[in-house]
């Protein structure tokens, strides 16, 4: 039985000033890590970032009031699910899935300041991106902690990258910094097809997105995908 999936216009595609409003979606939790630690996220061997990351870290929300700061890019977290449909595609094969926005997260530059910012995706509480599906409850075929977005910096040139972690815990639910992992529980997937698991994707490029969780279809549950900010110029031509 095959499926084909249907994706709602993402909020800069409906306005491409979206991100300067209160949006429900919007996740404004920041986490960021020291430029120094971000070569521990090269380690295959590591286990977890959550000892390097500062959630909520509030310098973020007063640059940005300040106008100090403004986002590289824009990344949305989706979940696929069945359609509504009639009576008529319901006797049909072919089941149609859609693909419905969750949470966003607008990501920035902070390399002036010495900071990294990240993007948490698992089951853990502080991250941004929660694989939540009805009434709350979590995909548990995604890890606790299963991917970190970073944004990096080379020279003049962001990079919008991408982790598989993976969280290796004891039986008492402690990390277990001595134990192996590699990579998260079911991996990462490139376009539904290249499993990543407990690699760096260094670029991202923009026009590929990101699958994780149950299988559903010929696709997973959720999806990530980012798109480059609107400049002010941009905003001033659609304006």
């Amino acid at each position: 039985m095959s499926s084909t999936t249907r994706r709602r216009k993402l909020p800069w595609e409906q306005n491409p000033d979206w991100w300067k409003g209160d949006n429900s979606k919007e996740s404004r939790s920041f986490s960021t890590m020291s430029r120094q630690d971000v070569s521990h996220v090269y380690n295959p061997a590591r286990n977890t970032f959550v000892d390097l990351l500062k959630p909520n870290d509030l310098e973020i929300p007063y640059l940005i009031s300040e106008g100090k700061i403004k986002p590289y890019a824009i990344v949305t977290f989706s979940r696929v699910k069945p359609e509504v449909q009639n009576e008529d595609i319901k006797l049909s094969f072919r089941p149609r899935l859609e693909e419905v926005t969750v949470a966003c997260s607008p990501i920035y530059d902070l390399a002036q300041y010495g900071k990294v910012h990240c993007i948490g995706v698992g089951r853990f509480s502080d991250n941004q991106f929660k694989p939540l599906i009805e009434d709350d409850m979590a995909d548990r075929t995604v890890s606790r902690e299963h991917g970190l977005i970073f944004l990096k910096k080379e020279g003049n040139e962001n990079i919008v990258c991408y982790r598989d972690v993976g969280t290796k815990m004891d039986v008492q639910g402690h990390f277990d910094y001595a134990g192996k992992r590699s990579g998260s529980t079911n991996g990462t997937w490139v376009n539904d097809c290249t499993n990543i698991r407990n690699i760096v994707l260094e670029p991202w490029p923009q026009d590929e997105y990101l699958s994780l969780g149950e299988k559903i279809g010929n696709t997973h549950r959720f999806k990530l995908r980012y798109q480059l900010a609107p400049s002010d110029n941009d905003i001033k031509l659609s304006g």
